[in-house]
């Protein structure tokens, strides 16, 4: 079991998205831009399964273009996501919408995954020798993984983005946030009571309680500061919070990963959603 994940050097940038390995298995493979970063890490090493937490690009974009060289590897992803990874245009074309050509600069082209290496799950299966627990909040069809023997959890984006010196945000972009969900998602790893939260971005925490609780607030915070503002106030508010702790170019990694227009977007249409709106 590796302490840290593997860099990928997204952007360039150093601590933004990190791939896990495991003994036999890799956690999130990242966007397909880094494909070249990892491989280059992994060093001739093959995965037995490529574990998903969810299919956003940061995190599963790399996985069609790996099976392709890897084709007896497993790949593991929610019963919700399954499709789009065997077939990712419509999933595409919904984000090239919101991002045009920004979204294959980022993370490269999502290519298909055969459907005969895809493994689904719905939660509380045991997988490459990890407890699986669907974590819905962030994504429905959120995964997160248990190490039992090393207390381990890797989990995605659920225990939101925790940049080196800054602290941690919560990525509610559209369509899929909501809250109270993910905050019984949050309930659920912590009855794991894990020695350890392996994050996408970034790293490992090794006070998980203490995070959790952190995760759990600045959900709250977050829902009331978009309560309270329009989207681009909301944006501007969350820059000047971040700002006591990180530099400029700190807050510009922040919202990269946190698209904060993006994080106001999800938390509003989650909250029409919860009124029934």
């Amino acid at each position: 079991m590796n302490d840290t994940p593997i860099d990928l050097g997204f952007v360039g940038r150093r601590g933004l998205i990190g791939t896990w390995r495991t003994e036999t298995s890799l956690v999130d493979p990242g966007p397909a831009t880094t494909v070249p970063a990892l491989l280059r890490a992994l060093d001739g090493w093959q995965p037995q399964t490529i574990l998903l937490t969810h299919i956003h690009f940061d995190h599963a974009a790399a996985t069609g273009e790996l099976i392709e060289r890897w084709p007896q590897t497993e790949v593991v992803v929610h019963a919700a996501g399954a499709r789009h990874m065997i077939d990712p245009s419509r999933l595409w074309a919904s984000a090239k919408r919101v991002f045009g050509d920004e979204l294959e600069q980022r993370f490269g082209s999502m290519r298909p995954v055969p459907a005969a290496n895809i493994r689904a799950l719905e939660g509380g299966e045991r997988v490459a020798g990890l407890l699986a627990a669907a974590t819905p909040g962030h994504a429905k069809h959120h995964l997160a993984f248990l190490d039992e023997s090393s207390g381990r959890a890797y989990v995605g984006d659920v225990c939101g983005v925790a940049l080196a010196g800054g602290p941690v945000l919560p990525p509610t972009p559209p369509p899929d946030i909501d809250l109270e969900l993910w905050r019984r998602s949050l309930g659920l790893i912590a009855a794991w009571e894990p020695r350890e939260l392996a994050l996408t971005h970034f790293g490992a925490i090794a006070d998980a309680a203490a995070h959790l609780d952190a995760v759990a607030a600045s959900l709250e915070q977050h829902e009331r500061l978009a309560r309270a503002n329009d989207d681009e106030g909301y944006a501007s508010t969350v820059r000047g919070l971040l700002a006591p702790r990180c530099d400029a170019e700190a807050i510009a990694d922040y919202d990269l990963l946190v698209p904060l227009l993006q994080n106001a977007r999800g938390l509003a249409r989650a909250r029409a959603a919860a009124d029934g709106d």
